[in-house]
């Protein structure tokens, strides 16, 4: 555990004894029954599994019982507006996440869906990718490039759909570069690759995990990841900064949801227990394998966070005009 981390954990769990201590409260006793975790994304999926495998660990110690319950669907709505309204105590709790932030603003003018709730961890981030089909004949973000120069619409991408994450980011490229990419809508992520891998597709951008075997086979080539840094998993793949696109380094991500008036000694320690989670070597494994960062914050720092995902993405919304469909 690295110094700022074991600081946040410490003073956390430190502040979290002060109030037990105090006299007896409805927060002080909390959690005196089963916790629901209402979440955005399907059974099975990776962050779906780090989840429920820190949540394993909140309930091993803390002797109280944390349960999922997936409710994917409607690009987040249908979990948010099952929290949304909830009673602020703390046992009804929302997996909310960038792409739900995203969807909300481009189809309600900006809206942002996370209104009516407080910030109290974030969970997770994930590097996503450009990958492109090897037999292309490109390796860096700048021979694509040259290559949509030469073929005007032609070059071909897969997103999950119109004003999804991918989306903006190939846009993005596209719009600084002055070149036109041939936007295909995919709903499923797995086909996407496989139909990119089999020469139906050029390029496709998608979170690290299901494109990194296919890449260690060399059937596709990775251009570019999204972050401040590289990816420890991918070393040798330059981050979309390096290649001249500072604009793409902002990574999925997903946290933890509270109704607004929740107290604020429940906040901490709700906090202080996914941060002690997520510094345990088996969810850390799972992140590792799974190609995310079980990164947890204070609640103060995934505030921040959150304000500076709402002012890029009402900026992107703004830049490249895709709206809603």
């Amino acid at each position: 555990m690295n110094m700022v981390r074991r600081a946040f954990v410490v003073s956390t769990l430190m502040a979290t004894a002060g109030w037990l201590a105090g006299p007896v409260s409805a927060a002080e006793s909390y959690p005196s029954r089963p916790v629901r975790i209402v979440s955005f994304v399907p059974t099975g999926s990776s962050a779906d599994a780090l989840l429920r495998a820190m949540v394993a660990e909140i309930s091993r110690n803390s002797g109280a019982q944390f349960v999922v319950e997936n409710r994917p669907g409607a690009s987040g709505a249908i979990a948010v507006n099952a929290v949304r309204g909830s009673a602020p105590d703390g046992y009804t709790l929302l997996l909310g996440g960038s792409s739900v932030l995203l969807s909300a603003m481009l189809r309600q003018d900006g809206v942002d869906p996370f209104n009516g709730f407080v910030p109290v961890v974030q969970v997770n981030a994930s590097p996503t990718a450009l990958g492109v089909r090897a037999d292309l004949g490109v390796r860096t973000i700048g021979d694509l490039v040259k290559l949509a120069r030469e073929r005007p619409g032609k070059v071909s991408f897969a997103s999950p759909g119109i004003g999804s994450y991918a989306h903006f980011m190939m846009e993005s490229i596209a719009r600084k570069a002055g070149v036109q990419f041939l936007h295909v809508p995919y709903p499923q992520l797995g086909t996407a690759i496989t139909d990119t891998v089999g020469g139906r597709l050029d390029a496709v951008f998608s979170t690290v995990a299901p494109m990194q075997s296919f890449s260690a086979e060399g059937k596709l080539v990775l251009v570019g990841v999204t972050g401040d840094k590289r990816s420890p998993v991918l070393p040798d793949v330059p981050t979309f900064a390096e290649s001249g696109y500072p604009d793409l380094s902002v990574k999925a991500w997903n946290g933890l949801f509270a109704p607004a008036g929740t107290p604020a000694a429940v906040v901490d320690r709700l906090a202080a227990e996914f941060a002690k989670a997520g510094e345990a070597l088996s969810v850390r494994e799972l992140a590792r394998t799974a190609v995310l960062e079980a990164t947890v914050t204070p609640p103060d720092e995934f505030r921040e966070l959150l304000a500076r995902e709402r002012a890029y993405w009402r900026r992107a919304i703004a830049e490249t005009g895709i709206k809603a469909q």
